[in-house]
């Protein structure tokens, strides 16, 4: 009887709460939230330019994090004001002779970049100095990520917290991939669509309540340690597997 006088909300993430330690870690914050405002949150994992959409049309509640003026482009959301973590748009490489500092030395270098698609910062920026013959986008950064190591583009453009977990897995760990440039600094909020303007107030207070009892640095840190136990259980199916 309880559970009918909550409030449901569902969220997408654009990165997978098993595998991504900053989507894990936000669904810990996010529970344990919820479960102080008396909601019951689902989350949907989908790729970056399908959830804002979905979240603008309001199919469902809202985006669990973005970027600090993610709002402008999409009016239908409003943010959360308080911040989740950091985050930084930054630039990847393979050839150590790919020196860049700024958008503008990408400009000067003629290079095939690709970029996380529906960051739309990234897009604002590369259309604005890239050939549209060198430029590519992609949901998925693990294929780019594939790209990059093979030579078939010389830059990847896509969000720290995503990629740098990409590349202490298995697949990357080794491969020389680095990060460049750091593009763009900024911090990540979550977003609901405006008809939840009072649970985003009621979300922050409580976010701001949660770090001054230190539970986002307990949460990191339990995130962590579930991430560590899915890649052990991985390593341990592989090698069953080979045998």
């Amino acid at each position: 009887m309880q559970t009918a006088d909550k409030q449901q909300i569902t969220l997408a993430l654009i990165t997978d709460p098993n595998t991504n330690l900053y989507g894990k870690w936000g669904v810990l914050i996010y529970n344990e939230a919820f479960s102080r405002l008396n909601i019951n949150g689902s989350y949907i994992v989908l790729p970056a330019l399908r959830a804002s959409n979905t979240a603008d049309s309001g199919k469902i509640d809202g985006e669990m994090g973005r970027g600090e003026w993610y709002a402008k482009k999409h009016p239908n959301l409003i943010r959360i004001e308080e911040p989740l973590f950091n985050s930084n748009l930054s630039a990847f490489v393979v050839n150590p002779s790919i020196k860049i500092q700024s958008w503008d030395d990408i400009k000067a270098g003629q290079y095939k970049v690709e970029y996380y698609r529906g960051i739309a910062l990234a897009q604002q920026r590369l259309t604005q100095r890239v050939p549209q013959n060198n430029l590519t986008d992609s949901s998925n950064p693990i294929n780019s990520l594939r790209l990059l190591q093979r030579g078939r583009i010389d830059i990847y453009i896509g969000v720290s917290l995503i990629v740098n977990e990409l590349l202490v897995t298995p697949e990357f760990i080794d491969k020389n991939i680095h990060l460049v440039a750091i593009l763009e600094e900024g911090k990540i909020y979550g977003y609901l669509h405006h008809r939840h303007e009072k649970m985003a107030s009621k979300l922050a207070e409580t976010f701001q309540q949660m770090k001054s009892e230190g539970l986002f640095n307990v949460y990191l840190e339990q995130a962590r340690q579930f991430i560590k136990t899915q890649d052990s259980t991985k390593s341990l199916s592989t090698s069953s597997t080979d045998q």
